[in-house]
């Protein structure tokens, strides 16, 4: 029976499948109507089956044979599971072609997918297959539906449910006596498209492994023979745990589960517990979140207890019982689009806009809201909604099929995309056609098939109308552009264009005005974003006068007359370049930690030897960015679902991130993907820092995470177990841990504490109270190895605090940070201090204080116009990266 109830046909019976001839039949019914597949995947398909080897035996057979039966019978196993490997990579494949398309028409956020745009998209051959249901019923599997997030179908998932997930891990267990299929890696199962992870998974393949079952009992009714079953059962899944290494941790995965299940159904609810735990650190996806609660919600109070006092269950315990991590919002089946019926307010509208695709931003709904109900009005009416959105959708469809003839293809500049073009016209150039692209605008001459650029948008000095001129014998007002350094102004005559034209080149001509000035190219897609929706405005007929609703759409041109005069010259020259770490009309996150990843900027060298930025925001999600290009590579992942508070890569392979849900998530950053938690805090993880000793001429790396409660963990990252650990007492706000000489430095609220490895208190750092009493809260600091130096910052003083590390009992310089209201980091960067917070004057702004650290000198001052610093992050010490609240990290030249 199907999973999903969008399915054409239900049945609880047997089915028979005739391969040859390509039918269906039931007991009970003659044959079910199957739609056809999609010609174009079936023909790929077909030609990758034919390249399989399916009569190795009649091929083979004119060949020497083996006479050791056992290496026949291996033989005959590696070449099965082989084959094995290649169908279920060839049905992968025939999945992401089916579905390559679908991300265009699924709004992952509102989990709604827009079927009608999607079979208008769709060869009129293939639509009976894609309108009987069964796409919807594919994109009812999580790991479906979260792969198409991405453009190319990837191997990136979050977790999956238990069942799900081992269901698409093949392990076969029988007798010793019959032959077996064995353990496989899944991550070249979960990669359908691309060929990068692929070829990372097949570099560092695990061996295959084989678990044999011990003979079932004779008589399974008597319990002392089952339960001797289990024992023998424990002892041989221990045996193969023992024999397989941490790398293959697909394998231990499956066998602690497998073990865990036993030993629950031998009643070592303990035991059990403690597999369950293990599989945190190897393989969250395989965790029995229910099993795990109602095996504790089954347990009497003792037990209980005890489970309380095993060290190793401590977060166990907490995280489900107290924390609740099970019961993570369940994703939702996946519903078709629909148009609403029924008058919408600003809840409704912003609901049913962002999931037809047209505006994802609040503030961009909640502004067009407001634009198109008039003000008095607080209701959309279902025809106006309609109507919008079939114009958009027009418009839409237009610039994405809109070419030129091939003669004027060639006169296109590098990457130039054309987004509007114009009725022929005359124009003061002579007839022709106004086209408008992310660059410029230029003219399509009728006459001769070649383009004649009008102007650069950063050019244009204005755009108005313009009296009547003598070219135009029928005295129609037109558009006169006007270009610096030219004398002669372009006129056209738009004819009911005209109002349209002025309203969408002002608006582009803004946007490539904030672009330049705040060195941030999303202010061009925005505008173009702002064009498009303009322009399925005008078409409406909801209002007297379209052109007047539709140019208060031009967000970006209101914005350019109220921005300041210009950026700060210190600002201006440091500022590098912006990253968009979300889209312009999706909702912003706070980007709260950034790490620089050193690597090869050499462009003949593979990227994935390049230098990587990751960035984490508030929502859980982290990217990864190619610093040689500054482009974001691979589809976001997910590290749960809370603010992250601190990041550190543990050499190329791993990313350690601490959360506010109290776990270090772990990112293998070979295969991109998130499945390892590890949990031994009971609060927030604060901060982290990795610390590498030479031992024996070997290199040893151990990690410190401490939370907001005190709790300082050392940890084995090979292991990924607590070697050590201890509590700081009366603790509330531990924020910050450094190494410096062989102590460890904590940031403790009010003060800054000094200890010895085993967490012995040595020394204390405060500051004297302020004038009105209060105390100073600490919010950073860093330690100057060079300079033995300690500096420090407080939130309720806009003042640096600088110490020797061998003298602190007062500073010996403090630095005032003026217009500064909050600082949140400091980094050291050559021979400079960065510290980076919010400003006093303008919420909305954030600023960085470089202070030089040899003279204890303010230098410069830079102003952070998107939004208050949250993470700041040095690039080799030639760039320093900001995070901001508003989803962007900005990229700063260090001098």
């Amino acid at each position: 029976p199907s999973h999903s109830k969008c399915s054409p046909s239900q049945v609880e019976e047997l089915v028979l499948v005739d391969v040859d001839n390509g039918t269906v039949l039931t007991t009970q019914h003659k044959g079910l109507e199957t739609p056809h597949l999609p010609t174009a995947a079936v023909e790929e398909f077909l030609t990758s089956t034919q390249q399989l080897q399916a009569n190795t035996e009649l091929s083979s057979a004119h060949l020497a044979s083996h006479t050791n039966l056992a290496t026949a019978r291996e033989k005959k196993r590696s070449q099965r599971q082989q084959m094995n490997r290649q169908l279920r990579q060839i049905f992968l494949q025939l999945i992401g072609n089916l579905l390559r398309d679908v991300s265009k028409h699924l709004s992952l956020k509102h989990r709604v997918f827009n079927k009608k745009e999607f079979l208008d998209s769709r060869q009129p051959a293939s639509q009976p297959f894609y309108n009987s249901g069964m796409c919807l019923c594919l994109l009812s599997w999580d790991q479906t539906l979260n792969s198409c997030s991405s453009t190319n179908i990837s191997s990136t998932c979050p977790r999956k449910r238990k069942d799900q997930t081992l269901q698409s891990r093949q392990i076969l267990s029988t007798n010793a006596n019959d032959e077996t299929l064995s353990l496989e890696p899944v991550a070249q199962r979960n990669s359908w498209k691309m060929s990068k992870t692929l070829g990372r998974i097949g570099k560092s393949k695990a061996p295959l492994r084989t678990l044999y079952l011990p003979s079932f009992p004779c008589d399974p009714l008597d319990s002392l023979s089952v339960s001797l079953y289990y024992t023998k059962l424990i002892v041989q899944i221990s045996r193969t745990i023992d024999q397989t290494g941490i790398e293959d941790s697909e394998a231990l995965a499956v066998c602690f589960y497998l073990r865990g299940i036993v030993r629950l159904a031998q009643g070592q609810s303990l035991q059990a517990l403690l597999d369950f735990q293990n599989l945190e650190k190897i393989d969250m996806n395989f965790f029995p979140w229910d099993l795990v609660k109602h095996t504790l919600n089954s347990m009497t109070p003792e037990q209980l207890h005890t489970v309380q006092e095993t060290e190793e269950l401590k977060g166990l315990f907490y995280g489900t019982m107290q924390k609740h991590w099970d019961t993570l919002k369940q994703e939702e089946s996946v519903k078709n689009f629909e148009l609403p019926k029924m008058p919408l307010n600003k809840q409704d509208f912003r609901i049913h806009i962002q999931a037809a695709g047209i505006v994802n931003n609040p503030n961009n709904t909640d502004r067009l809201f407001d634009i198109l109900a008039g003000g008095q009005q607080k209701l959309i009416e279902p025809k106006m909604f309609n109507e919008l959105y079939s114009h958009w959708n027009e418009i839409k469809s237009e610039v994405d099929n809109m070419t030129l003839p091939p003669e004027a293809m060639k006169n296109l500049l590098e990457n130039e995309r054309i987004s509007k073009v114009s009725n022929p016209v005359k124009t003061s150039y002579g007839l022709g056609r106004v086209v408008l692209s992310q660059k410029r605008l230029f003219l399509l001459m009728e006459a001769h098939p070649y383009c004649k650029e009008i102007a650069r948008f950063r050019d244009i000095e204005e755009v108005e109308f313009c009296l009547p001129v003598s070219i135009f014998p029928l005295k129609i007002l037109a558009l006169k552009i006007k270009v610096r350094d030219k004398k002669e102004p372009f006129v056209a005559n738009l004819k009911s264009e005209r109002d349209l034209w002025k309203v969408i080149i002002r608006e582009m001509c803004a946007g490539k005005f904030l672009a330049d000035r705040h060195k941030d190219p999303q202010y061009i897609q925005q505008a173009l974003s702002n064009i498009q929706l303009i322009n399925a405005v005008a078409k409406c007929s909801f209002h007297q006068r379209p052109m007047t609703v539709a140019s208060k759409l031009a967000y970006l041109d209101q914005t350019a007359g109220q921005e300041p005069p210009a950026l700060p010259r210190m600002t201006s020259d440091a500022l590098k370049h912006t990253l968009h770490l979300t889209d312009s009309n999706s909702t912003p996150y706070a980007v709260d930690v950034l790490l620089y990843v050193p690597g090869n900027l050499d462009p003949c060298e593979s990227a994935d030897t390049h230098p990587k930025l990751w960035c984490g925001l508030s929502d859980g999600r982290v990217m990864m960015y190619n610093a040689a290009t500054w482009i974001m590579e691979q589809v976001p992942i997910q590290a749960g679902h809370s603010k992250l508070n601190c990041m550190i890569g543990i050499g190329y392979e791993q990313v350690w991130l601490g959360s506010e849900d109290s776990s270090i998530y772990i990112i293998d950053a070979l295969t991109m993907t998130c499945n390892k938690r590890l949990v031994g805090h009971r609060n927030q993880v604060s901060d982290m820092i990795q610390e590498e000793t030479e031992e024996n001429g070997d290199t040893i790396s151990q990690i410190y995470s401490c939370s907001l409660d005190g709790s300082i963990l050392l940890w084995d990252p090979g292991l990924m177990e607590i070697k050590s650990q201890f509590q700081l007492p009366q603790c509330w706000r531990l924020t910050s841990i450094l190494l410096h000489h062989d102590h460890i430095w904590c940031c403790v609220e009010y003060s800054l504490l000094v200890l010895a490895r085993d967490g012995t208190q040595i020394q204390e750092v405060t500051l004297t109270p302020s004038p009105e009493g209060s105390s100073n809260l600490m919010t950073d600091f860093l330690i100057i190895p060079q300079r033995d130096e300690l500096w420090v910052v407080c939130s309720q003083r806009a003042n640096l605090y600088i110490w020797k590390t061998d003298d602190l009992k007062d500073p010996i310089e403090t630095i005032p940070l003026p217009g500064c209201s909050n600082i949140t980091c400091m980094i050291h960067v050559k021979n400079q201090v960065w510290v980076g917070g919010g400003g006093t004057t303008n919420n909305g702004k954030g600023r960085i204080y470089i202070i030089n650290s040899e003279c204890y000198s303010l230098e410069k001052e830079l102003e952070a116009p998107c939004g208050g610093i949250g993470a700041l992050c040095s690039a080799e010490d030639r760039y320093v990266l900001s995070g901001t609240q508003d989803s962007k990290a900005i990229i700063w030249k260090v001098d």
